[in-house]
């Protein structure tokens, strides 16, 4: 007669669910994890990387006193041609940068202006770039940021960056209880000459290491996203987490019946 298998031990089939779990949702969200890292790395180096880059278009050598913003805007009106609307300017920062004037000219992007550099002391226009935003964020920082919001892929990378997001914190925590769920004495007894055991080991203590750094990271990239930005929004002004603000408008009661307040009848003629 056959014997029947034996029963599993209480949990085993929790734990299971859990790996297969913990294990197909890492292979989901690794490669967001990676570029998030290695952008996040970029961010760090981008002042450096820029003045490296545009170096040509940023600085100038010219020697003497700065002519006047309008010459300057002036003359990148003239490199802009009569089209182009003028967006934002930027004066130089210091001594030996550039002045840079934006203006929106056909075919951009949202948010999206052509720069142009010019000497503050000759006037020459230095170069041209399409940069970003009212600060003219220059094109190398603007890549860094798609490549890290979306992968450069549109909507497609924008949605995969949520859902990886969505589902990081759930491989993080799903990680940590399989770590102290772990059967030490077994792993102990099979761990000598064992590289597959090793690793396992080594993945557990440097994840459970990281983990509030994954939960921190989950938590805020779904903060600056689109639909779950939207609901958090919404649970926050519900729940009144929300930064007061101050109204510039004066209510009608609060104004003077005349001109002078309490004063408009001082120095008037007795009746």
């Amino acid at each position: 007669a056959m014997s029947a298998p034996a029963p599993r031990r209480d949990g085993a089939e929790l734990k299971a669910f859990l790996a297969r779990l913990h294990f197909y949702v890492g292979l989901f969200v690794g490669p967001f994890l990676l570029v998030a890292a290695l952008t996040g790395l970029l961010y760090v180096a981008t002042p450096q990387l820029e003045e490296a880059l545009y170096r040509p278009v940023l600085r100038s050598d010219s020697q003497g006193a700065p002519r006047s913003l309008e010459a300057q805007y002036q003359a990148a009106r003239a490199a802009a041609g009569p089209e182009a609307r003028f967006f934002a300017l930027r004066p130089a920062p210091a001594p030996g940068h550039t002045t840079r004037v934006m203006f929106l000219t056909p075919g951009l992007g949202e948010s999206e202006s052509r720069a142009y550099f010019i000497d503050p002391v000759t006037l020459a226009v230095l170069g041209d770039h399409i940069v970003y935003g009212t600060s003219g964020v220059l094109p190398l920082r603007t890549g860094i940021d798609y490549l890290h919001r979306n992968l450069m892929l549109g909507e497609p990378g924008r949605l995969y960056s949520e859902l990886a997001a969505s589902w990081l914190w759930i491989a993080a925590l799903g990680g940590v209880l399989l770590w102290f769920w772990r059967d030490t004495g077994a792993l102990a007894r099979r761990a000598p000459g064992n590289r597959r055991l090793r690793t396992r080991r080594l993945h557990g203590l440097v994840g459970v290491g990281v983990a509030l750094g994954l939960l921190f990271l989950s938590a805020t990239g779904l903060t600056w996203s689109r639909w779950a930005g939207e609901r958090i929004d919404l649970l926050r002004g519900a729940l009144g987490w929300v930064t007061p603000s101050v109204t510039l408008a004066l209510q009608p009661s609060a104004m003077p019946a005349t001109g002078h307040g309490d004063h408009a009848y001082h120095g008037a003629a007795p009746p």
